[in-house]
């Protein structure tokens, strides 16, 4: 099973519900940081930062980028965070 997770922000997937913390001075932002690249690749995930997905074409199975690329799926998660 491969899995690709698309992320519209350029930086790494990161916590936020801490993200307050960073806000309030009580944390620096690389502590944010819940998977680093190393650790995505690790288990098997291939990351793309700044691939916002606009649409999802259920039918033939493809998320569309905001660039016009089209990503096949077998499923698809939305987790808007």
């Amino acid at each position: 099973m491969s899995v690709t997770l698309c992320g519209a922000e350029p930086a790494l997937p990161y916590d936020r519900v801490a993200l307050g913390k960073v806000l309030s001075g009580q944390a620096d932002p690389p502590a944010l940081i819940s998977h680093d690249a190393p650790r995505l690749r690790h288990a098997g995930i291939t990351y793309r930062p700044a691939t916002r997905i606009t649409a999802l074409d259920v039918a033939s199975r493809t998320a569309i980028t905001a660039r016009g690329e089209a990503l096949p799926f077998d499923r698809a998660v939305i987790a808007t965070g």
